[in-house]
């Protein structure tokens, strides 16, 4: 460690446990550490524990692991000499093998088959469909036949409003969401075609003018002043432009018409004076045909309701009575064929009748 000129040595001593050397002199002491730095482990001998080689190293880790395939799909193994684990995957017989067909279902070569085809634009076909314990809002129907390209499907539903029960909303050649709705049970609707060279609009009166568009009855508007247009059909339930079809209301509501100013409950009655148009005076019978279609129910000047129902008419062309006529008012003949009328008694009583009435 160094050289140094002492008197004399008087002891020498070794630290096992620091690795200090420590040289007593006469004078003092001198200490240095004593290390292995000219040494490697190819000059020390190998004791308990073990050297690392890298041979050592790789042959205990791979030694030391092991792998069990306890079975199943795939495959897993180890090669102890180079270390490496392999795993196989499931082949397709052995993932077909977890599936099998049920009821109306098919399973060939890993293919599932049902027994019809179940496409968005597909007709589905079911003998019988049972929804348990589930809360529908709406039921749509698809047409098959005639259904324009755009057009969308019939909706069904309950209608919460006042619990009027089960309703559906149409829609026409030409509107696919015309704003009807139709309470089943509570409401007849026919579908027409408007070809009077007008519009009619939503509670106007129409009568059948003829027929056009395969079945589809033509429509124009009523008026009390003809006879021929003095028996109305129904009421339009919506706007039909001219050309168009739409819907009419024979028995039930038609809703959103002007009865402002009107009393619940007053009955409805054609108009002489406009097409279409009715009010709550009946026409003159003298000068008109009289027509009633129904009641007011809500008075209002735009959300007003009425209730097409008890239709008739004060007029026909031909009335035959089988038993007994009795006219407590006043009866009025315009004209009298002699070839038609007879009597079967010659006795009258406060009879006034034509001169040429025979004897």
């Amino acid at each position: 460690a160094s050289t140094v000129s002492v008197s004399g040595i008087t002891g020498v001593s070794f630290d096992s446990s620091t690795g200090a050397l420590t040289v007593t002199t006469s004078g003092s002491d001198f200490v240095d550490s004593i290390n292995l730095s000219p040494f490697t482990t190819s000059t020390l001998a190998e004791g308990t524990n073990l050297y690392y080689t890298t041979a050592r190293a790789d042959s205990d880790a791979k030694n030391a692991v092991s792998v069990t395939d306890a079975g199943g799909d795939g495959a897993l193994a180890y090669n102890s000499s180079t270390g490496v684990l392999t795993y196989t995957g499931p082949n397709a017989a052995e993932v077909r093998a977890h599936f099998s067909g049920g009821t109306g279902v098919t399973i060939t070569d890993g293919e599932v088959v049902i027994g019809q085809a179940v496409g968005t634009t597909d007709d589905v076909v079911f003998g019988k469909a049972t929804v348990d314990s589930a809360a529908l809002d709406t039921i749509t129907f698809d047409r098959k036949v005639g259904n324009p390209a755009g057009a969308t499907a019939l909706t069904m539903y309950v209608d919460s409003d006042e619990q009027k029960g089960l309703s559906f909303v149409p829609r026409t050649r030409e509107n696919a969401t015309p704003g009807v709705i139709m309470n089943i049970g509570q409401e007849e609707h026919l579908y027409v075609h408007n070809n009077s060279g007008g519009a009619i609009a939503n509670g106007d009166a129409v009568y059948i003018s003829g027929t056009a568009h395969n079945a589809h009855p033509e429509v124009s508007k009523a008026r009390a002043n003809a006879q021929t247009t003095a028996v109305p059909t129904g009421v339009a339930t919506m706007a039909i432009p001219d050309g168009a079809h739409g819907w009419i209301t024979t028995y039930g509501l038609v809703r959103d018409v002007n009865t402002g100013g009107l009393s619940a409950g007053a009955e409805i009655w054609l108009s002489a004076d406009s097409a279409g148009k009715w009010s709550t005076t009946e026409t003159n019978i003298d000068t008109s045909f009289p027509a009633k279609l129904g009641y007011v129910v809500n008075p209002d000047s735009s959300t007003g309701t009425i209730l097409i129902a008890d239709k008739y008419q004060e007029h026909e062309n031909n009335l035959r009575i089988h038993s007994k006529l009795k006219i407590t008012g006043e009866a009025d003949i315009d004209s009298i064929d002699t070839n038609l009328i007879t009597f079967d008694t010659t006795t009258y009583t406060d009879i006034d009748v034509p001169n040429n009435l025979p004897t």
